[in-house]
């Protein structure tokens, strides 16, 4: 009796082992509009940097010091978040080394905003979650264009979102490309 029970034992942890596995290499993006996404180095390209950074994180609630009117004053924010001047994050680095995403905006309604031309990389040894490059939650009017995402957990991920296009990025070496929630 012991010996089946040690059996079954054995078995159920070498299936659990193997749908792990089987999870991690056969993750597949959700949603994939056009944007290009790879599991190895296809390509050399050129983006111009005007800054490199960690991470920069945007939370548009009411008394909350990173908000829209915060991030217009950084030197990697320009515009006023209108439907015809949007704010624009454009041309940056970001080497993310923490548990921090690359960008992260929340609570964001009624602003517009692109983020476009930015490489994003994972420059940490150990992931403590799944850190994204770029992390949307509660947000809409938005635009991410012709980014570089590599390296990273997760690519471009989505949380009660509405009005985001998703165009033209180049994903990676991600577990999850473009993540929908």
């Amino acid at each position: 009796m012991k010996h089946n029970q040690r059996k079954l034992n054995f078995i159920i942890i070498g299936l659990m082992l193997i749908t792990g596995i089987f999870f991690i290499f056969n993750f597949r993006p959700i949603y994939n509009a056009g944007n290009k996404i790879y599991t190895q180095i296809e390509k050399s390209i050129d983006i111009k940097i005007s800054g490199t950074y960690e991470n920069i994180t945007i939370d548009n609630l009411p008394g909350s010091w990173n908000n829209w009117t915060w991030a217009e004053n950084q030197e990697w924010c320009t515009g006023s978040g209108t439907s015809q001047n949007p704010y624009i994050i454009q041309g940056h680095t970001l080497s993310i080394d923490s548990i921090f995403d690359g960008i992260e905006i929340q609570n964001s309604q009624d602003v517009y905003f692109i983020i476009e031309n930015c490489t994003f990389f994972w420059d940490g040894i150990i992931s403590i979650g799944f850190e994204a490059a770029i992390s949307l939650v509660n947000v809409t009017n938005g635009l991410i264009n012709d980014n570089l995402i590599h390296g990273m957990p997760a690519g471009i991920e989505l949380t009660q979102c509405e009005d985001i296009s998703i165009t033209d990025n180049t994903i990676y070496g991600t577990m999850g490309a473009i993540l929908i929630f």
